[in-house]
């Protein structure tokens, strides 16, 4: 076991970044940019290292040093066939010696935010299996592990229950960003009991400035979601997104009749799909574009995403994240979520009313809920300050939370 470095000897930390970053999912990149700034003002000495999906792009965007969390390729087709008459046990091992060899020197891996403790969309050969692989690594190597406001459940898959309940067993120190994920923890077995809720990471980015340019008619922000149901590439899966994008689309229909300006927006690369599938039903002709009365989001980075929905008065959004940005610049909003973590959210804002779910996806009801957040608007920002003050507060609670833990690394 590597020796560890401490604060009093002068040396230099090593902190590894762990998670699904660079990938093209916003929320989580803005989690771990939050993360970074977050390490950088409190151990401004610290070396860092990020164990990703893109290390590229991770490198690109942050300039942090950072590595693929997969194995390495085998390059002979003679090879790759053998791994898969060996039900992929060799590159199994080849993934947690790669996983030994990155860790080897690190004083402190952290897993930052992120819905990391669920199996949305995954398997459990997918990311369950390689957190527990990193997990198990990190400890080998004698680093101590922490998960910093992430989020967890559900779990659908027993074998993935398994890998996650394990990795996160493997935590020296966890926190969660909000009481429902650490209860569902509580839930699958693991010993939570020392275990501290704080705000999402993401909620500490710095918000843009507010837009001064008022109009008088107005623009709703609609955050689509490439939504197939929980399980990746079920049997129904098309049948879902279909039943999903015809909701939206007679949604977005009404709210144009409403005489509202719409712009839509994803909070993933793969939400392309869904905003260029309703845009073929609404404006086939471009009309609307043209006559920017449906305007399309480009930002890919909540930055981005926040700066576009300072020149929105309300969101409608599934994307977690994309609901987190509109509560950071003060923007009612509604949710239409795929799980709890959009209304643990919205509760804590003091908007809990304003949350639907989008397998029991009603258009009527939607509807109501719109003009009821629109009649309440003016009511609902204070609550938003005030969340977002008494976020502030406990981020802070989190950041010397971290600190503790970094000194003991």
């Amino acid at each position: 076991m590597v020796s560890r470095h401490s604060f009093q000897e002068g040396g230099t930390m090593r902190v590894a970044l762990l998670g699904q970053f660079g990938s093209g999912n916003y929320g989580n990149d803005g989690s771990l940019t939050a993360m970074v700034a977050s390490l950088r003002r409190l151990v401004p000495e610290a070396e860092l290292l990020c164990i990703c999906s893109g290390p590229t792009e991770v490198r690109r965007r942050l300039g942090v040093p950072s590595v693929s969390i997969g194995a390495p390729a085998f390059v002979s087709a003679r090879a790759r066939a053998l791994d898969r008459y060996a039900f992929r046990i060799p590159n199994r091992i080849r993934g947690l010696l790669a996983a030994l060899s990155a860790c080897r020197g690190v004083d402190a891996v952290i897993v930052p935010g992120t819905g990391i403790l669920d199996d949305f969309h995954d398997r459990a050969s997918g990311w369950p299996f390689v957190l527990l692989r990193w997990c198990i690594a990190a400890r080998l190597a004698g680093a101590r592990i922490a998960f910093i406001s992430v989020g967890a459940g559900p779990i659908r898959g027993r074998l993935s229950r398994r890998y996650l309940t394990w990795a996160a067993a493997l935590a020296h120190h966890r926190t969660y960003r909000d009481e429902g994920s650490r209860d569902f923890m509580v839930s699958v077995g693991l010993d939570a009991s020392h275990d501290l809720i704080f705000p999402d990471l993401a909620l500490g980015l710095s918000p843009p400035p507010r837009s001064l340019v008022k109009v008088a008619q107005t623009t709703v922000a609609v955050g689509l979601i490439s939504y197939f149901g929980w399980v990746k590439d079920g049997t129904d899966s098309e049948a879902i997104f279909e039943a999903y994008l015809e909701k939206m689309v007679a949604f977005v229909e009404w709210l144009r009749c409403q005489g509202c300006h719409v712009h839509l927006l994803g909070g993933d690369d793969s939400d392309a799909r869904a905003v260029t599938a309703l845009l073929d039903r609404i404006d086939g002709d471009q009309a609307l574009r043209g006559s920017g009365a449906v305007t399309i989001g480009t930002g890919r980075s909540l930055e981005g995403v926040m700066e576009e929905l300072t020149h929105c008065d309300m969101v409608v959004a599934s994307r977690f994240h994309n609901v987190l940005c509109a509560l950071r610049v003060r923007r009612p909003t509604l949710s239409i979520g795929y799980a709890e973590k959009n209304r643990a959210l919205l509760t804590a804002a003091g908007l809990g009313p304003f949350c639907l779910d989008i397998d029991s996806l009603d258009l009527e009801t939607l509807k109501s809920r719109f003009l009821a957040l629109r009649s309440e608007k003016c009511n609902l920002i204070p609550r938003i300050d005030e969340f977002l003050t008494e976020a502030e507060r406990q981020l802070a609670q989190q950041d010397a939370s971290l600190l503790r833990f970094l000194k003991d690394a």
